[in-house]
């Protein structure tokens, strides 16, 4: 579980393990659900394969943003007041220059869980999974660096906690 309350919490691993143009590739699938009416207000949820941090705690980008520092590949959903504000699940891109993002048209809600799935197995593109079907394809603006993956929640509620639960997760690479 993690639960952040006006602040930011997640799981992370602590460097970067596997380059998408070299050998080998990844493929992480997680379940993941929002369990509490009040944590999907002005909150920021990332999670998938990234190089510096997603909420901007680094040099480059200080502070929390929609538009994430670096290089990912990810799912994003934000609330965040004064953000995007995302009615549905996005998957997100990055080459370290230019956000590219698809919409997913799934909508967040409270007490589902969903199954997520980032695979970067083939070269030239990122497939992106939703409780098993396809739910978007990228194939520009890919991460072109070493890469880890990520989960956290950024949570502008002030005292009120996000609670956003990160159930079985596994890790493949080919």
């Amino acid at each position: 579980t993690t639960t952040a309350t006006g602040n930011i919490n997640g799981q992370r691993t602590n460097a970067a393990f596997f380059h998408p143009n070299v050998s080998p590739r990844a493929r992480w699938v997680w379940r993941a659900g929002v369990d509490q009416a009040v944590s999907i207000d002005n909150c920021r949820l990332w999670q998938g394969f990234f190089g510096p941090d997603p909420t901007g705690l680094d040099a480059t980008n200080p502070g929390t943003a929609d538009t994430p520092a670096g290089h990912c590949a990810a799912f994003r959903w934000s609330t965040s007041t004064g953000g995007v504000e995302d009615t549905t699940i996005k998957t997100v891109t990055k080459d370290g220059t230019t956000l590219g993002t698809g919409d997913t048209g799934i909508p967040v809600t409270v007490g589902r869980f969903f199954l997520f799935d980032v695979d970067m197995r083939e070269f030239g593109k990122v497939i992106y999974r939703i409780d098993e079907n396809i739910v978007d394809i990228a194939t520009t603006n890919l991460p072109n660096a070493l890469l880890g993956w990520c989960f956290r929640v950024v949570n502008g509620n002030g005292g009120a906690a996000a609670t956003v639960r990160l159930g079985s997760s596994w890790f493949s690479s080919n």
